[in-house]
Parts: structure tokens; C-alpha cells; sequence
């Protein structure tokens, strides 16, 4: 089976989701979110006697919040046509 061509203005998939990030994220408010995201995760500094578990879960928050700016990133680097 033969797929369709895709437009000359859609994005692929994974384009359009990084633009929506970057989107999300452009306001004030989005703005904001994002540095209150920050703070409780990557900004956040754990004791020499945390619990692996707790350490664990700190850096899983930390790997989101460094997604999102990724994707933001990348997000405003796309071109509306691909």
C-alpha cells in the first residue's frame, strides 16, 4: 500500500509536538510554570544522607523538567514547513 505524500505545510509529529511545548511555554504564565518546575526539581539540592529512593525520584523530576526545555528548544526551531 502506497502512503500519502504529506503536505508541503505539515509538520511531522514529532516537529508538531515541539512546537506545542514551545507554545505552552511562551506566555507569562507558561513562563512562570516552567521556573516553578525548576525550583522545586533542578534548583533543588539534596543532602549527603538522601535516601536512594528519594535521590531516585529528585533526578526522574529533573529529567522532565530538562525535556520540556529541550522541547521547547526545539520546538522554537522548527520551521513551519518541513
Amino acid at each position: 500500500m502506497i502512503k500519502p505524500r504529506r503536505g508541503a505545510s505539515e509538520l511531522r509529529p514529532e516537529n508538531k509536538l515541539n512546537k506545542m511545548y514551545a507554545s505552552a511555554f511562551k506566555s507569562g504564565s507558561g513562563k512562570a510554570v516552567l521556573n516553578h518546575l525548576k525550583q522545586i526539581s533542578i534548583y533543588s539540592i539534596a543532602g549527603s544522607g538522601i535516601d536512594p529512593n528519594s535521590l531516585l525520584h529528585l533526578e526522574g523530576q529533573r529529567y522532565i523538567v530538562a525535556e520540556i526545555e529541550r522541547r521547547i528548544e526545539l520546538g522554537k526551531a522548527v520551521k513551519n514547513v518541513e
